[in-house]
């Protein structure tokens, strides 16, 4: 409860701005360093995730704890995920900026079959996949089809595909050989 006050009071929402302003100018300046960012006007401002066409987000997270021991919270082949919150500051956003700038990676081409659409393709709400009758079907036909089951792969334990989304082409490579679709 005390959290919830403080982030309704005006305090609370000076930091949070900061944290916003903080995350933003950290976009930015990595931006002209050729770091791309999965983000548009509808996504969590705390949420940074970063990828670079030519790097493995796999490997620049181990090189990122190796190098300077920053973990994050996520990685892919395509990216690697920051969580902040509200006590994340200037400085810890600063150690991040530099170590990303200066980690040692080897550039390399990233073939893959899928391309990463971070954003889901709903076609009716979870509730109402939830109840409807489905089948199963191989991955190899379940593109466009409307998922009847979260894939939630462990860790991190973030889920990447809902009940009543549309199985998208950057889904197929997190699932398994069958997949409930919607009849």
């Amino acid at each position: 409860e005390a959290t919830i006050i403080f982030l309704h009071s005006k305090e609370g929402a000076k930091a949070i701005d900061e944290l916003i302003n903080n995350v933003d100018n950290f976009k930015r300046d990595l931006r002209k360093e050729g770091w791309e960012f999965y983000d548009n006007e509808n996504s969590d401002p705390t949420k940074i995730l970063i990828k670079r066409p030519d790097v493995s987000g796999l490997e620049l997270s181990k090189k990122l704890f190796e190098e300077f021991h920053i973990e994050d919270e996520m990685a892919s082949e395509k990216g690697v995920l920051f969580l902040c919150g509200i006590g994340t500051t200037k400085a810890n956003l600063d150690k991040l900026k530099n170590a990303i700038k200066n980690v040692k990676l080897t550039e390399q081409k990233t073939e893959s079959k899928a391309s990463f659409q971070p954003f889901p393709f709903v076609k009716i709400l979870p509730f109402e996949a939830f109840y409807r009758d489905y089948a199963f079907v191989s991955k190899e036909n379940a593109l466009l089809k409307i998922s009847s089951q979260m894939v939630v792969p462990y860790p991190p334990g973030i889920g990447i595909l809902y009940p009543g989304e549309a199985i998208q082409e950057w889904h197929l490579e997190h699932l398994g050989d069958d997949i409930g679709v919607i009849k």
